[in-house]
């Protein structure tokens, strides 16, 4: 360096700049916080022996020294405002960009508009624990009672009132580049009966082209996305509560869902073919058709269920076939049972009694 060229001041500066930490990732609060949830607030920085401490509108908070922030039980009186992170080491501090958490209260039931003329109706349903599987007493095998065991979900998602129709997925799935059919269904032309003969991966399609659609329309919150419930998620809601064998109670008739209550499949005076969603009551959290009408896809890989207790589970690790939950109108009254007959196949199978059912869940 020529003499004079630079000055103390100036090549300070400019150490300072590769010695002060530096921010690589900005903390970001999730599009939509309901009260009761976990929330955690990431962020990341580079440089030698750094401290970390967060602020809420300017002011530390007690304990909060690592560059990871998590907010048991969020509400709005205690937890609304603007937070930051200050990163600290010898050389100098840095702090991230505020980010604004506001806490929407209790969820309300989300409409998602699919055109003009067809939305797709959605119901809150909040954390929770809850036995899944069936015990012997259920169906007289006793290998179901090693499938009974418990599970914690530890965040809220939203869950389709219904089965998805005829009409949702033609709205969705219209100029699709996928070479699939908008009007799969054996039984086309009803817009208001599940759709059917729908892959997984048929599914996987239909998701993403809701996401993009919803993303350029400006309505999907961040960290939030329209997918397949996992397979506890779905039981869940299934049960709505109960602990019986069907969200109603014991036993099954006629009256209660869309299934195989007399004869073969193909005989008898039951429907043989899908119905209308919607023709049955309701369980007690206002989901229909989650027993019969048709078998729903979820998000999960067959597998043996987990051990006992779990957290958040989400099928098996490894393997191709997805598993289907519900039953159909070609299955008899134990095969709609809450925990009911589980089946699986590979993500490519069609059927005219499989289809499925969406959820809108924050990310993991």
């Amino acid at each position: 360096v020529a003499p004079s060229s630079i000055t103390t001041a100036q090549l300070n500066e400019q150490i300072l700049k590769y010695l002060k930490p530096e921010i690589t990732l900005a903390p970001q609060a999730p599009g939509l916080i309901f009260g009761g949830q976990t929330i955690t607030l990431n962020s990341h920085a580079e440089g030698k022996f750094l401290t970390y401490q967060w602020h809420k509108n300017g002011q530390p908070i007690a304990g909060a020294t690592q560059d990871r922030y998590v907010i048991q039980s969020v509400n709005a009186s205690q937890h609304e405002g603007n937070y930051t992170l200050v990163v600290t080491n010898d050389f100098g501090s840095v702090t991230t960009q505020a980010t604004s958490l506001v806490v929407d209260g209790t969820p309300t039931n989300r409409s998602v508009e699919l055109n003009a003329t067809v939305a797709m109706d959605m119901l809150w349903v909040p954390a929770g624990t809850f036995t899944m599987g069936s015990p012997t007493t259920e169906t007289g095998r006793q290998s179901d009672r090693e499938d009974e065991h418990n599970v914690t979900l530890t965040k809220g998602f939203y869950l389709g009132k219904y089965e998805v129709t005829q009409a949702q997925y033609e709205a969705v799935m219209t100029g699709n580049t996928n070479g699939l059919s908008a009007t799969p269904s054996e039984w086309p032309g009803n817009p208001n009966r599940p759709v059917e003969k729908v892959s997984w991966d048929d599914a996987q399609v239909f998701l993403t082209r809701l996401n993009a659609a919803e993303q350029a329309a400006g309505r999907l919150p961040a960290g939030w996305s329209y997918v397949l419930p996992t397979e506890s998620q779905w039981e869940y809601a299934c049960r709505a509560g109960t602990t019986t064998a069907y969200s109603w109670g014991e036993t099954i008739t006629s009256s209660n869902a869309n299934y195989n209550w007399d004869g073969a499949h193909n005989t008898g005076s039951d429907f043989k073919q899908t119905r209308d969603v919607g023709q049955y009551s309701a369980n007690p959290w206002g989901f229909f058709d989650m027993h019969g009408n048709v078998w729903e896809w979820t998000a999960d890989r067959y597998g043996t269920y987990p051990g006992d207790p779990v957290t958040d589970p989400s099928g098996a690790t490894s393997g191709s076939d997805r598993v289907r939950r519900g039953g159909s109108w070609w299955n008899e009254g134990a095969g709609v049972r809450s925990a009911g007959d589980r089946s699986a196949n590979p993500p490519s199978y069609r059927r005219f009694n499989l289809g499925f059912r969406v959820g809108f869940l924050p990310s993991k």
